[in-house]
């Protein structure tokens, strides 16, 4: 009896150990990555993670500082990460001035209705902020 219960334990902490994940890579999608430089010196950054499924997800907005040129990436600000339900195709910058922009990303629909989804952002100084959703 002591014999088959030490067995049982041996195979159930080698069963735990089994992993089939372990050796097969990750899909990794044609993910979405948009540099934007404003003229206030800042640099926006709108990214996809290249881990999540190409139709639905998540997309970030991140705002960058004014900083070195050879370093544009090392002063960041604030940022935001936004759900999504389709595929971001387009990042634009629809008004700017010396002290504010806004840009749009552009989402597109998977699937029948391919619609189309337009959010908007505002950024003054250093603040980032969603303004709406069309």
């Amino acid at each position: 009896m002591k014999s088959l219960v030490i067995t049982l334990m041996v195979l159930a902490l080698v069963g735990c150990q089994a992993n089939p994940m372990k050796d097969k890579p990750l899909a990794i999608n044609s993910s979405f990555h948009k540099v934007l430089n404003l003229t206030s010196g800042q640099h926006i950054v709108v990214d996809v993670p290249q881990y999540e499924a190409a139709s639905i997800g998540s997309y970030s907005v991140c705002l960058y500082g004014v900083a070195e040129p050879n370093f544009p990436f090392d002063n960041f600000t604030t940022g935001l990460i936004q759900p999504r339900d389709g595929v971001v195709i387009a990042v634009d910058i629809i008004e700017q001035s010396n002290s504010q922009a806004v840009i749009q990303v552009t989402i597109q629909s998977v699937g029948s209705g391919g619609y189309r989804q337009k959010d908007r952002y505002r950024i003054y100084g250093n603040n980032l902020n969603f303004i709406k959703s069309t």
